[in-house]
C-alpha cells in the first residue's frame, strides 16, 4: 500500500526559406479563455510536485529535476512512487495515478512538473478524478507523452495547462527565459521568435492568425483520436512536434489526422522541430520537408515549420487553451494575454 503523503521535501533558500508569396490574416472569435481556469503563477519559495506519469526515471534524472526547480527558487515535493519501475512504466497505473491525485489535492503544492514523458499517460485518462482537478486548479507542465494529460485536463477540467520543458530537461537560457516569462513573471504581448539554432525553418503557407492554441506530440494527438479526449482542432492554432519518426510514419500520422479528425478545420498549423525525422541515406523516401509540404500545404491554411517546440533543448512554453497570434511569414508567436494570475 502506498503512502498517502508526499515523503520528500527539498528546499532551496529562497536558415530560412519561403514557399508562397501571398499572405492571409484572420482573427478567430471565441471567448474560450474566459471559460478556462487560469492558475496561480509560480513565485520563488513556492512548492512544486515532481511526478513521473509515463516511463520510469533514474535517480540521476530526479536529481536533475530537483536542481532545475531550485534554480527557479522553488521548493520540491515528490512521492516515493516516483522512482518505481514496472517494465516500461514508472510504476503501476494505480501508483502513478495516486501521485497525480495527491499532487492536485495537496494545498501546499502550487504547481506540478512532469519529470519525463516516454509512455504511459494515456492509460491514466479514464481513471483520473477530473472533479478533483477542477476543484484544485494548479499549474501543470510537460510535453511529449504528457500531451495526453494536457488535453484531458483542458477538455474535462477546463484547466489551462502548459506544454514545455520537462522537469528533467536541460534548462538552457532560452528555455529559462520562456519559463519565467510565461509561468513566473507573465508578460502580456510576450513574443516567441523562431530560434535558428534549433533547426531549419520555413513558411508552408503565409498568413497571420489569432486563435486559441492546442497541440503537442503528433503520435499522441493521433492516439487520442476516437477517444473522449480527442483534440478539437476547429478554429484553433494547432502546434505539432515529433521525434525519431521516419517521413513515411509522419505521413501516416498526418494522414490519419486529416481523415479521422477535424484538422482540416484548423485556423493554422505551427510545426515544431521534428528531431531525427529524416530518412536514412539511400532510403527510397520523400524528405521530411517534402512530406510536410505534401500533407499540410493543400489544407489551405497558414502553416509554418521549425518553431521552437519539441524534443529540443531550446524549447518554449506554450499555453494549451490560451489565445495567441501567429505570423507564419516571420515565424513569430505573440501572447495576447497572461495565462497565469
Amino acid at each position: 500500500m502506498y503512502r498517502r503523503q508526499f515523503n520528500k521535501l527539498m528546499l532551496l533558500g529562497i536558415g530560412s526559406s519561403t514557399y508562397l508569396p501571398w499572405m492571409t490574416s484572420s482573427i478567430v472569435s471565441t471567448n474560450n479563455l474566459r471559460r478556462m481556469q487560469k492558475v496561480e503563477r509560480l513565485r520563488p519559495g513556492d512548492t512544486v510536485a515532481l511526478i513521473a506519469p509515463g516511463s520510469p526515471i533514474t535517480e540521476e534524472k530526479l536529481n536533475k529535476a530537483i536542481a532545475n526547480m531550485h534554480s527557479l527558487g522553488l521548493k520540491v515535493k515528490y512521492n516515493e512512487n516516483v522512482l518505481l519501475k514496472h517494465g516500461y512504466l514508472a510504476g503501476s497505473d494505480q501508483a502513478r495515478l495516486q501521485d497525480l491525485h495527491e499532487a492536485f489535492a495537496d494545498t501546499s503544492v502550487k504547481g506540478i512538473w512532469c519529470i519525463r514523458g516516454g509512455y504511459g499517460c494515456p492509460r491514466l485518462l479514464p481513471r483520473i478524478d477530473y472533479k478533483l482537478i477542477k476543484k484544485n486548479p494548479k499549474l501543470f507542465i510537460g510535453y511529449s507523452d504528457v500531451t495526453a494529460l494536457l488535453h484531458a485536463f483542458y477538455k474535462k477540467a477546463r484547466l489551462l495547462c502548459f506544454h514545455g520543458p520537462m522537469g528533467g530537461s536541460t534548462f538552457t537560457p532560452f528555455a529559462l527565459e520562456n519559463i519565467k516569462a510565461t509561468l513566473m513573471e507573465p508578460r502580456e504581448s510576450w513574443q516567441i521568435k523562431t530560434h535558428t539554432e534549433n533547426n531549419v525553418y520555413y513558411s508552408i503557407r503565409k498568413g497571420s492568425v489569432e486563435a486559441c492554441l492546442v497541440g503537442g506530440n503528433l503520435s499522441l494527438l493521433c492516439a487520442l483520436v476516437g477517444t473522449p479526449y480527442e483534440v478539437d482542432f476547429k478554429n484553433k492554432i494547432v502546434f505539432i512536434e515529433e521525434v525519431g519518426e521516419k517521413p513515411y510514419r509522419i505521413d501516416r500520422m498526418l494522414t490519419q489526422l486529416r481523415q479521422a479528425s477535424n484538422l482540416r478545420k484548423a485556423a493554422a498549423i505551427v510545426l515544431g522541430v521534428f528531431a531525427d525525422c529524416e530518412a536514412d541515406v539511400g532510403d527510397d523516401s520523400l524528405s521530411l520537408k517534402e512530406t510536410l509540404m505534401d500533407r499540410i500545404y493543400d489544407l489551405g491554411i497558414p502553416a509554418f515549420y521549425g518553431f521552437p517546440t519539441g524534443h529540443i533543448k531550446d524549447q518554449c512554453v506554450l499555453p494549451i487553451g490560451g489565445r495567441v497570434r501567429f505570423n507564419t511569414e516571420k515565424g513569430l508567436m505573440t501572447f495576447i494575454d497572461e495565462y497565469v494570475r
